[in-house]
This record gives C-alpha cells, sequence and structure tokens, in this order.
C-alpha cells in the first residue's frame, strides 16, 4: 500500500502556521501524507491526535508511528473525536486540518 502524497502540502504548511510544542488534530489523517511532516514540525514536545473512519489508514499510521509516544490514534469520524478526548482527559488541539477530499487509495 502506497502512502497518499497531499497536492498541497506547502500551503497547509504555510496556513497552519505549526510550531515546536503545537497539538495537532488530523481529522482525516489517511496514510499520513500530511501527518508524517506536521510530526516532524511540532517535534517530540507537540502532540498529533490522527483520526479516520478507514480502518486501513489507522492500522498503517499504527505501524508507520509505533515509536513516537506524542501520537495518539483513533479509528473514529473527526465528529465524535472531541467527546473522546474530553472523555480521555487529552488537552484539546490548538491547530485542526480536516482534508475532505478522497484519498487515492479509497
Amino acid at each position: 500500500m502506497r502512502p497518499h502524497t497531499p497536492v498541497l502540502l506547502e500551503e497547509v504548511l504555510h496556513h497552519l502556521d505549526l510550531k515546536k510544542g503545537d497539538i495537532l488534530l488530523d481529522g482525516t489523517i489517511g496514510f499520513a501524507g500530511h501527518s508524517d511532516p506536521f510530526l516532524k514540525t511540532i517535534g517530540p514536545s507537540g502532540r498529533l491526535i490522527g483520526c479516520d473512519q478507514d480502518k486501513d489508514a489507522i492500522t498503517y499510521c499504527q505501524s508507520k508511528f509505533k515509536s513516537d509516544k506524542n501520537v495518539s490514534l483513533y479509528n473514529t469520524n473527526y465528529s465524535t473525536l472531541f467527546s473522546i478526548l474530553k472523555d480521555k482527559k487529552i488537552t484539546l488541539p490548538n491547530k485542526i486540518l480536516i482534508d475532505l477530499g478522497f484519498s487515492s487509495f479509497q
């Protein structure tokens, strides 16, 4: 399986204006096309919260980010994620990306 390559990655990075330590929600993480560079930008002091309805995408990301302690992944729709974060007492994100397009895989 080949990850999705985002078309507007540089523009997304520019407009999100990510900083070290940001808490970022990728509400449609897919195959980490955006999240992989996001994680490099926010660094180990940041947190990446990713979710996707697609179980294959979450399984891929679980493998990809297995050694990253600052990544939390959820197999759910982004519309339910805030209640999950609240229940788990996880600090809410200060940056959010929801890419509503379809991946090449889908």
